[in-house]
């Protein structure tokens, strides 16, 4: 399926007018169940999963407090692929986002293993967004990290 705007509706498949049969049929079905949608019911949508997405945010950092709301997205605060064994070593690099002191920081840390304390910071910085950063796209926050993380390792 792909996205194709025409005419100021949202199509969710490409419109039928090639003459494929399957495709019109599914077209004819998503039109007739109201999932062809126009701008300005994309735009509420959209305003709403950001308030959503918002919502979790804040829930998650708050979640100690006992009167934060519950929220219907479940928003990870960081990535893990798996649970720690407490036995991993080794030198690894850390991009933390949107902690409460600053908006970024980098760390390099030394996982030590089974030892106590089973860790060492090695070097840190953290510093806020520019603002211009923070109301753009996705991909100049990308760009952003990886000019900070470069910055970061050649200190």
């Amino acid at each position: 399926f792909s996205q194709r705007i025409n005419k100021n509706y949202f199509f969710c498949i490409q419109s039928h007018k090639h003459g494929n049969i399957k495709l019109e049929r599914i077209h004819n079905y998503c039109e007739k169940h109201g999932f062809i949608l126009n701008h300005s019911t994309i735009q509420m949508i959209q305003k709403s999963f950001a308030n959503m997405i918002t919502s979790a945010y804040a829930y998650g950092i708050e979640q100690k407090n006992s009167n934060a709301k519950n929220t219907d997205i479940k928003l990870q605060l960081t990535h893990v692929n798996a649970l720690p064994s407490r036995t991993e070593q080794g030198i690894f690099i850390i991009i933390e986002l949107g902690n409460l002191i600053e908006d970024i920081r980098y760390s390099l840390i030394s996982l030590l293993g089974k030892q106590i304390p089973s860790y060492d910071i090695l070097h840190s910085r953290g510093y806020n967004l520019p603002e211009e950063i923070r109301k753009s796209h996705g991909s100049i926050l990308l760009d952003h990290l990886a000019i900070g993380l470069r910055d970061f390792l050649e200190e």
